[in-house]
C-alpha cells in the first residue's frame, strides 16, 4: 500500500475566476470555462441560443401589442447620410409591411401603444401602426394656420336699448350752423341748429341721470356680447386638440383691438328739421366682428391624431369704469379719438354726426353735423390698459373647428358661423386652456428614449430653438408692410438669434405687443423687409404667468418705426444641451411634453433610465420605481398619483461607463462600471464580477480581451427562463455568461466554428433577441427545455493551479476519476504539471515526476443539455521529506 496518499474531490463551485492570484487560488476555481457553467451544484452545458431567422438591417426595436408583434430594423448609409426603417411581422421576416427613409441617423426607438417613436437627429419621428400596416406621420406635428382679424362698426345695435335719459337732462342754448361747400362747419350760418344738453344741477335728477346712463350703457354692451361681438382689447390663442383631449402647438397670445383707447359714447340724435323736441340719446359703442382665415383642411396622416382647431380668448379690458360718473361734452372739446380697427387708421371726431345729403349743392357728399355727446368722465391711460391686459392669463374656449371643416379652407370667414350662441356673453364659464405651451414649437433631439407607465421619457437632449412667431396683433394681411422678427435667446448652454418668417403687418402695430415662447429670450430686433429696411430693438422680459418672454410697448399708433438696427447673425445649428434633464410625455400621448414632465436629475449627464421592481429598503416597495444613471452616480425617482415624478434622491455614487449595458431583470438592474459588472436594486450598488477583477488570466486564449475592457463596449441580453445574463461585445466572437443565481461566470462562443460578432440585442420581454453580423437572429426564450434539447454540446474548461494540499509540497498524481451523468457524452482531460505556477508541462501519465502544481484541462464531447459534470476525484502522493538519502 502506497504511503502519503491523499484523495480530494474537485467541485468547481466558484466557476471562472482570476482573483486571488494563482499562488493563492483555491482548487475549486477555474481559469477558463467554455460552453459549460456551474449551476445547481454541477457543471452543465450552456444551451445554444435558438435560431429565430434572418432579417435585413439592424434590429432597432420590437413593437408589440396584444394583436401584433413586429420587428423594426434600421439601415444607414454613411455615404449619403440617409437611413431606412423597415417593419416586419415577427412571423414573416422577408416581407416588410412598412419602409420609411430619412436623412441623418436614428439613435433609439420606443413605442407608446401603436405609435412607434424614433429618436432621430432631426427630432422625434412618429410612425403609426394602423390596419396591419405602418404609416409615417413625420417628425413634428403640423403647425396650425390661423389668422384672426376684425371689422369694426358702430352702426345700430341688433336691438335698441330703450331709455329715459332725455328726461333727466337740461337744455342750454340753441346752436345754429351751416355747412360750407367743403363740408366744414360754419357756426355763423343758420341753415341748421341743435339744442345743447347739459348736466342737471338738481341732485336727484343728476343721480337718476347717472343711473340711467350706466344702465343703458351696460345693456348696450351686453347686447353686443349676446351677439358674439367684441368691444374691448383682449387676447386670442389657438391650438390643436388631439385625440386624448390634450392641446398641442399652442400659439402665442395675439392681441385683438376691436377698439383700443375708446370704445363708444352716448350720441344725441337730432332730425335737424327745426323740431327741437325730436331728440333721442343712445349709447353707440364701437364693436368688432371677429373674422379669421384658417387653412388646415388637409394635415396629411395626422388626421387620426389631430381632431380640432380650438380658439381661446381672454376677457376684454374696458378702457373706462362704467360705474364712474358720465359727463356731457361739446362737439369740439375733444380732439380726434382713436377707434382702432382692422386697418388701425380709423379716427373719428367725437361729437359729429356724418350724414350723406344728395341735392344740387352737395351731391353725394358726406356732411358733418355737430351735436352734444356723453362719455365717461375719465378714461384709463395706455399704461393702465396695458397693465390690465398683462394680467390676462386665463384663456377660455371661444370656438372650435373639426379637421376638414368647410371654414378651414383659407378664406376669410365671419366667426359668427362657428361661435355658438351667447359664448362671448358667458365666456368665463367655458372650458379653459389648461396648460401653457412648453417648448412645443422647438425641435427636440434626444439620444435615448424610455417608456414607463405609458409615458415616453427623453434623455440626452438637444433643443433647437423655434424660429419665432410673426403675428402678434389681429390684423388683415392685405394691409401693411413686410416685417421680420429676430429673437435673441440666452440660456446656460446657448446664445443664439433666430429669425421668423416674413409677414405683412400694419406699421402702427409695431412694436406694440411681442411674445416669444421661451423665458430665456432677451430681446427682439424688428426689421422692415421692404423700402428702407429700418430696424428697431426691443427688450424682452420673462412673462410673469406664461412660459415665455414678452414686451408690451404700446397700444396701436400712427407712428412709423425709425431706427437703423442691423440684422443679427442667425445660427440655424444652435441648440441647448440639456444633459441633466428628463422630458416625460403626457400619458398615452408621445406627441405632447408639458412643463410638469420636465425633471432635472443632479448636475451631470444622464446616461440611462430604467424601471426598478425591487424595494429600495424594507417597507418601501415601489417608492422609487425608476433608477436614473448619470455620470455622477445613481438617482431614484418616485412617482405621484398622476404618474409624474415627484421626488428625486441620490442613492449611489457608482458611475455607469456604458449606457448600453443597463439591463433590468426581475429584481435587479445590472450595469457596468470601471469596477466591472454591477448590480443594484435601488438601495446600493455592488460589484458582482469581483472574481474577474484580478490581473492577467493565464487560462485565457491570447486574443481575449481583459474582462473590464470587454465590458466597455458590451451589450447584455437577459435570459429570463435560465436566469442568465449573456454579455456580448461588438468586437469579439465570444460572450460571457453570468449565472445570476450562483453568481458564476463562464464563456460561450457566438458560433462554434466561425468568428461572428454581435450586432445588437433587442429587448422583447420576456424574450431577448440577439442579432449577429451575418443578420441572423437568435431567441433566448425559445431555447427548449433541457430534456427536449437535441443539440450536442462540446465544452472546455481549465482549472486554476491545483495545490492539492500545499503549494510548496511536491506531489505526483496517482488517480483521477470523473463524476458525470451522460449517456453518450465523453470526458477527457489533459494534466499539466508546474513548479512555479507559470511554466507548464503536459503529463503523459498519472505516475512519474512529482510537481508542486497541477492543472486539468477538460474536454467534454457530445454532451446533452440535460447532462452534468459533478467534478473529479483526484489522488496524489506527497514526496516524503524525512527519507534518509
Amino acid at each position: 500500500m502506497e504511503r502519503n496518499l491523499d484523495r480530494k474531490t474537485l467541485s468547481f463551485s466558484k466557476g471562472m475566476t482570476n482573483v486571488p492570484s494563482d499562488l493563492l487560488s483555491e482548487d475549486s476555481e477555474l481559469a477558463y470555462s467554455q460552453n459549460i457553467i456551474y449551476r445547481n451544484g454541477e457543471m452543465v452545458p450552456i444551451q445554444k441560443m435558438e435560431p429565430f431567422g434572418t432579417v435585413s438591417g439592424t434590429i432597432l426595436f420590437v413593437h408589440k401589442m396584444a394583436d401584433f408583434e413586429n420587428i423594426i430594423t434600421y439601415d444607414r448609409d454613411p455615404g449619403t447620410n440617409k437611413y431606412t426603417i423597415r417593419c416586419y411581422k415577427m412571423s414573416d421576416l422577408k416581407t416588410a409591411i412598412g419602409t420609411f427613409e430619412g436623412d441623418g441617423e436614428v439613435k433609439d426607438a420606443q413605442a407608446v401603444g401603436n405609435t412607434l417613436v424614433l429618436a432621430t437627429d432631426n427630432g422625434l419621428r412618429y410612425i403609426r401602426h394602423i390596419g396591419k400596416k405602418y404609416k409615417d406621420l413625420g417628425t413634428d406635428i403640423p403647425e396650425p394656420k390661423f389668422r384672426p382679424m376684425f371689422s369694426v362698426s358702430n352702426k345700430a345695435l341688433p336691438k335698441t336699448v330703450k331709455n329715459n335719459i332725455i328726461s333727466f337732462v337740461d337744455k342750454a342754448d340753441r346752436v345754429n350752423f351751416s355747412i360750407n361747400g367743403d363740408g366744414t362747419i360754419n357756426y355763423d350760418g343758420s341753415d341748421w341748429f341743435y339744442d345743447k344738453l347739459k348736466t342737471p344741477t338738481d341732485t336727484d335728477k343728476y343721480d337718476n341721470l347717472q343711473t340711467s346712463i350706466k344702465g343703458t350703457a351696460a345693456q348696450a354692451i351686453n347686447i353686443v356680447k349676446q351677439n358674439n361681438y367684441f368691444i374691448y382689447p383682449f387676447f386670442i390663442r389657438f391650438a390643436w386638440k388631439l385625440y386624448d383631449g390634450t392641446y398641442a402647438k399652442i400659439s402665442n397670445p395675439i392681441i385683438c383691438y376691436p377698439t383700443a383707447r375708446r370704445s363708444g359714447n352716448f350720441l344725441v340724435w337730432d332730425n335737424y328739421t327745426g323740431k327741437p323736441n325730436y331728440v333721442y340719446i343712445q349709447y353707440a359703442p364701437y364693436y368688432g366682428k371677429l373674422h379669421f382665415e384658417a387653412n388646415n383642411q388637409s394635415i396629411g396622416e395626422w388626421d387620426d391624431i389631430i381632431k380640432e382647431l380650438v380658439v381661446f380668448a381672454t376677457t376684454g379690458v374696458p378702457q373706462f369704469n362704467i360705474d364712474d360718473d358720465w359727463i356731457f361734452r361739446e362737439p369740439d372739446s375733444v380732439d380726434s379719438i382713436r377707434y382702432d380697427g382692422i386697418t388701425f387708421s380709423v379716427y373719428k371726431k367725437i361729437g359729429y354726426y356724418f350724414k350723406s345729403i344728395t341735392d344740387s349743392d352737395f351731391d353725394d357728399f358726406y356732411h358733418v353735423f355737430p351735436r352734444n355727446f356723453i362719455e365717461p368722465k375719465s378714461y384709463k391711460t395706455d399704461e393702465e390698459i396695458i397693465d390690465e391686459l398683462m394680467k390676462k392669463s386665463q384663456f377660455y374656449k371661444l370656438f372650435s373647428m373639426k379637421i376638414g371643416s368647410e371654414y378651414m379652407d383659407g378664406k376669410n370667414y365671419d366667426a359668427k358661423y362657428v361661435i355658438r350662441d351667447h359664448i362671448v356673453e358667458n365666456l368665463t364659464t367655458q372650458e379653459q386652456l389648461p396648460k401653457d405651451d412648453y417648448y412645443g414649437w422647438t425641435k427636440t433631439v434626444t439620444d435615448n428614449l424610455y417608456v414607463y407607465n405609458n409615458r415616453i421619457n427623453m434623455l440626452g437632449i438637444k433643443r433647437y430653438p423655434f424660429r419665432g412667431f410673426n403675428l402678434f396683433t389681429a390684423v388683415d394681411k392685405s394691409s401693411g408692410e413686410g416685417f421680420t422678427f429676430y429673437t435673441h435667446i440666452v440660456s446656460d448652454t446657448m446664445d443664439a438669434w433666430v429669425k421668423s418668417d416674413n409677414n405683412t403687418i400694419p406699421e402702427g402695430t409695431i412694436p406694440g405687443w411681442l411674445y416669444y415662447p421661451d423665458p430665456h429670450a432677451t430681446e427682439m430686433i424688428i426689421r422692415r423687409t421692404t423700402s428702407d429696411l429700418a430696424g428697431i430693438r426691443v427688450k424682452l422680459s420673462q412673462h410673469p404667468m406664461l412660459n415665455g418672454a414678452y414686451a408690451f410697448v404700446s397700444l396701436p399708433s400712427n407712428d412709423e418705426i425709425s431706427g437703423n438696427v442691423a440684422a443679427p447673425t442667425v445660427d440655424t445649428n444652435a441648440y441647448e444641451t440639456l444633459d441633466s434633464q428628463i422630458f416625460t410625455s403626457v400619458v398615452n400621448n408621445p406627441f405632447v411634453f408639458e412643463a410638469s414632465g420636465d425633471n432635472t436629475v443632479g448636475t451631470g449627464k444622464i446616461l440611462g433610465i430604467v424601471a426598478n421592481t425591487e424595494a429600495v429598503s424594507q417597507g418601501q416597495f415601489g417608492q422609487y420605481p425608476l433608477l436614473v444613471f448619470t455620470d455622477e452616480g445613481i438617482y431614484a425617482m418616485s412617482v405621484n398619483a398622476e404618474g409624474l415624478y415627484s421626488s428625486i434622491h441620490p442613492i449611489s455614487r457608482e458611475v455607469c461607463n456604458n449606457a448600453d449595458s443597463i439591463t433590468p431583470t426581475d429584481k435587479v438592474v445590472y450595469f457596468t462600471s470601471e469596477k466591472g459588472l454591477m448590480a443594484t436594486s435601488g438601495g446600493e450598488a455592488i460589484c458582482v464580477s469581483g472574481q474577474l477583477s484580478g490581473g492577467k488570466n493565464r487560462g485565457f486564449p491570447s486574443d481575449f480581451l481583459p474582462f473590464k475592457t470587454f465590458l466597455e463596449n458590451c451589450l447584455i441580453a437577459y435570459d429570463y427562463k435560465a436566469s442568465l445574463l449573456r454579455i456580448f461585445n461588438k468586437k469579439t466572437s465570444y460572450h460571457y455568461v453570468y449565472n445570476m443565481v450562483d453568481k458564476i461566470f463562464s464563456i460561450s462562443h457566438n458560433y462554434t466554428s466561425s468568428k461572428i460578432f454581435c450586432r445588437t440585442v433587442a429587448n422583447n420581454y420576456p424574450d431577448n433577441l440577439v442579432q449577429f453580423d451575418d443578420s441572423s437572429v437568435y431567441s433566448l426564450t425559445n431555447i427548449p427545455l433541457t430534456e427536449d434539447d437535441a443539440n450536442d454540446y462540446d465544452c472546455v474548461m481549465t482549472t486554476r493551479p491545483l495545490k492539492l494540499g500545499g503549494s510548496t509540497i511536491l506531489k505526483s498524481l496517482r488517480g483521477l476519476k470523473h463524476l458525470f451523468d451522460s449517456d453518450t457524452g465523453t470526458v477527457s482531460v489533459t494534466v499539466y504539471g508546474s513548479n512555479n505556477g507559470k511554466d507548464w508541462v503536459a503529463l503523459k501519465s498519472l505516475f512519474g515526476k512529482p510537481w508542486k502544481y497541477f492543472k486539468l484541462e477538460y474536454s467534454f464531447k457530445n454532451f446533452k443539455a440535460s447532462d452534468s459534470f459533478a467534478g473529479s476525484i483526484i489522488e496524489t502522493q506527497s514526496r516524503r521529506e524525512d527519507k534518509i538519502r
